[in-house]
Formats: structure tokens, sequence, C-alpha cells
């Protein structure tokens, strides 16, 4: 569903019975693919989908509503979007520094 979003449409939103509801962004200047997500727990996080340069759908968090303002989620979807169209991939970006972190040693390592 397409809806112009603003802070008291998303204190509004009503979880779903089961999974997850998508309400993307129609506001005027908000990106491509920048949206709210909502789930059956009442967990509302905004996202953004896109493209990689492989053509491979991506899903990325920016982060938890009340933690990030609306404004702020937009204007951080707005700077990910000019660094995807530039051959960026935040969702790979992410699962490089979650692996990288499983590899470094560990204090119990060192010692």
């Amino acid at each position: 569903m397409k809806k112009k979003l603003v802070e008291g449409s998303i204190e509004g939103l009503k979880p779903p019975a089961k999974g997850c509801s998508i309400i993307w962004d129609s506001s005027k200047g908000a990106p491509a693919g920048f949206g709210v997500r909502i789930t059956a727990n009442n967990v509302v996080a905004f996202i953004l989908d896109y493209r990689n340069s492989h053509r491979v759908n991506r899903r990325f968090t920016i982060g938890q509503w009340k933690e990030w303002s609306l404004k702020d989620a937009r204007n951080e979807a707005l700077d990910l979007r000019k660094e995807i169209d530039k051959g960026a991939d935040p969702v790979q970006d992410r699962i490089d520094k979650i692996k990288k972190l499983l590899t470094e040693p560990t204090v119990k390592d060192l010692g």
C-alpha cells in the first residue's frame, strides 16, 4: 500500500494478525523504495528496498521508529539511494562487516 507518511500516520498503524505489512511512502521527495514495515509483534521499522548492481532485490532496515524520526529516516534513505545509484550495496556492506567481526580474534583467543 502507498501512503503519504507523516509521524501521526505511523503512530496509528495497526499490526497485522501475522507476518508484516509494508506501507510505501508516497510523499513528495521520498526516495523510491522507502517505507515503513510493521510486524505482528507491533515492531515498526523504516526500510529501503532496492536492486543492487547484480539486479538482486535487497531490503535494508534503516532503524526502528521512535529511535529514528520519519524525517531522519527519510533523509538516511535519500543518502543511501545516492550511494546505491553509484554502485554501493548497503546490505552487502552490513554482511561483510558482521563477517569481519565474527572472524576477528577474541580476548579468549589471545589469552
